[in-house]
């Protein structure tokens, strides 16, 4: 079966034009773009991710976690609390070195947390509240990439039915995900391990540091593993995201049972899904100009807004009166947060059409391949 796609893309370009403008609801905009946010496909910020189904534009849902004021305070407090315990080491063990670290400073450190307790206490709490969010982010941005997935299906708005209706496969998503970064977590850091190991077995700490050419030597199977690891993960990612999500939603079905029929998709359209991946980044990058576009604009109307809002403020702190300021500053805090969330959250609403645009085109793709897999025409 010969794949077109330009079609494809027409057809994904004409649908998502169906769900965001015929007719143009701002209600189901504004909708929509929570779900894309909370799915993982937006972020929070301004800071906007192309590529929402590729762990190589992405960012970690750890960051996305970290973006507010509280998290960067919990996490601050994390950070002084582990300075004060490493900087109370007595400076004799700073200065005996063992394999690359300070003799002792380990030791020290418990020592002194054990005089500390309140801190190490801090420490851990905030270090398992990390722990927690990261973990609730995931879970939640699992369950609500199915109700993207299936509003965009059935052009719709919705967030109570399917999420009642896709519990089974987004917890099994969510497990899967888990699993996955947890085994991340480990090669990672066992790469990292290794890397150092070699660098101290050929004297990298020493007084005698060897020349760069025996460093890269020492280092370049660890980075090529990490290389490959990436490349692994990215791919992983990739698959994941346009043939297991969808297929385990059509199936109603987890992921360790679906996962031997994507294989199968894919081993049977080697050409085609390769071809499809170079098109999708090919179009990741086009988008670019789509979303710096966005970007001028909504930076000359937040300029603009801003010296307006600013002189008006300005204006009137100036005429009320001294005891009246304080009232006045209550006033314009309580207007002037969910003011300034609004205007973090306008951006993502015109960046809504890629994550749109994406995927429809990884849905219309699947249908491209085998008509049982048109979800648009089975729903």
């Amino acid at each position: 079966m010969k794949i077109s796609f330009g079609k494809i893309i027409g057809e994904s370009f004409k649908w998502t034009g169906q769900i965001l403008f015929r007719p143009f609801s701002f209600k189901k905009w504004i909708i929509l773009t929570f779900i894309a946010v909370m799915a993982g496909y937006l972020s929070f910020n301004t800071n906007f991710n192309v590529n929402n189904y590729s762990d190589f534009w992405k960012k970690s849902n750890l960051e996305r976690s970290c973006s507010g004021d509280g998290v960067f305070k919990l996490i601050n407090e994390a950070g002084n609390a582990l300075t004060l315990l490493t900087n109370t080491a007595e400076p004799q063990a700073l200065a005996e070195c063992e394999y690359g670290l300070p003799q002792g400073l380990w030791a020290s450190a418990m020592e002194k947390a054990g005089e500390h307790p309140d801190i190490a206490l801090l420490a851990g709490v905030i270090c398992l509240i990390l722990v927690i969010i990261t973990v609730l982010l995931g879970w939640l941005s699992a369950r609500f990439r199915f109700i993207f997935l299936e509003d965009i299906i059935k052009n719709d708005a919705s967030i109570s039915r399917p999420w009642k209706s896709n519990v089974k496969i987004a917890n099994s998503c969510f497990l899967f995900n888990l699993i996955i970064g947890f085994l991340s977590l480990g090669i990672v850091g066992f790469l990292c391990v290794r890397g150092y190991l070699s660098l101290k077995g050929i004297g990298t700490f020493e007084a005698d540091t060897p020349g760069f050419g025996t460093i890269m030597l020492a280092i370049l199977p660890h980075m090529v593993g990490f290389l490959f690891f990436f490349l692994v993960i990215v791919i992983l990612s990739f698959i994941v995201e346009n043939f297991l999500l969808p297929l385990m939603y059509k199936r109603k079905t987890g992921v360790i049972k679906t996962l031997p029929e994507v294989f199968a998709v894919l081993n049977k359209n080697k050409g085609a899904v390769l071809l499809y991946y170079v098109i999708n980044i090919g179009l990741a990058i086009g988008s670019l100009f789509y979303v710096a576009a966005a970007m001028l604009v909504l930076l000359l109307v937040f300029f603009i807004a801003a010296l307006i809002i600013g002189f008006g403020v300005y204006g009137l702190w100036q005429i009320v009166p001294e005891a009246s300021k304080g009232i006045l500053t209550i006033v314009l805090f309580i207007i002037g947060t969910p003011l300034f969330l609004c205007l973090l959250f306008i951006p993502n609403c015109l960046y809504l059409p890629v994550p749109v645009f994406f995927r429809t085109f990884s849905l219309k793709f699947l249908a491209s391949l085998d008509e049982r897999y048109d979800l648009f025409r089975q729903e």
